[in-house]
């Protein structure tokens, strides 16, 4: 199979940038972050966990704002570079639904030995961290796969075999948003943040489908795995 792409999107695209981002998934609520510091001129669009296409409504805009707002800019991105038809971000957060876990392996250690079967273990829900309810656990992986995960295993666990499912959750689109230490400002505003703003916590909104109601938001706070360690390193404006 073979396509040739519109010359107008290549002209287009040309003038644009791609974002990494400092922690994946922080592409999918970025836009918000602009507009509150008043950066109405730069459309952000997430490609995936780990990039963003950065189009500014005049051209140099993009470039503006990463030289007068350099510092707020490198609390979300390791690297902005201009826009190639070679990008394309090969990486997702996935929430797996996990049954069959017992409850004496219950815990991030075992969490995270599952994960690594598909990809790198960073949270899991606000139910399962709260031990609400044992039966099925949520988690959320960062990973390079592309399959859906539907799969059975048998797990030993002091001498014992268990028989684990594991099925990738596809209850739609959700919004990270990470709020970060000592976060910095937009253009020329040097304040400290508040202590209210200090500290460091994921929050994941999903759009919820329900059989009997409509679609809507269910937010859910996550407290940070200490172990995951998903930040790459690199780059640079």
């Amino acid at each position: 199979m073979s396509y040739f792409s519109n010359k107008e999107d290549l002209q287009r695209l040309k003038k644009a940038f791609i974002g990494e981002m400092v922690n994946p998934g922080m592409s999918y609520n970025i836009q918000e972050e602009f507009h509150l510091q008043g950066y109405f001129g730069v459309k952000v669009t997430p490609l995936g966990a780990n990039q963003a296409l950065l189009e500014g409504q005049e051209e140099g805009e993009v470039q503006a704002l990463m030289e007068d707002a350099r510092g707020w800019m490198e609390q979300w991105f390791k690297e902005v570079r201009p826009w190639s038809a070679k990008e394309i971000d090969q990486e997702r957060l996935v929430w797996l639904r996990v049954y069959g876990i017992p409850t004496h392996a219950w815990n991030d250690d075992f969490f995270t030995m599952i994960s690594k079967l598909w990809g790198h273990f960073i949270n899991v829900d606000d139910g399962t961290s709260k031990k609400l309810s044992m039966d099925v656990a949520r988690l959320l992986i960062h990973t390079s796969g592309q399959r859906v995960v539907d799969e059975f295993l048998d797990v030993k666990i002091d001498g014992v075999i268990f028989h684990i499912r594991i099925i990738e959750d596809s209850y739609g689109p959700m919004r990270i948003m990470v709020q970060q230490p000592n976060r910095r400002e937009g253009r020329d505003n040097d304040s400290e943040s508040s202590e209210e703003e200090e500290g460091f916590f994921l929050v994941v909104e999903e759009e919820v489908e329900r059989e009997e109601a409509e679609v809507e938001a269910n937010l859910l706070a996550i407290i940070p795995h200490n172990n995951a360690n998903i930040v790459g390193s690199g780059g640079g404006f």
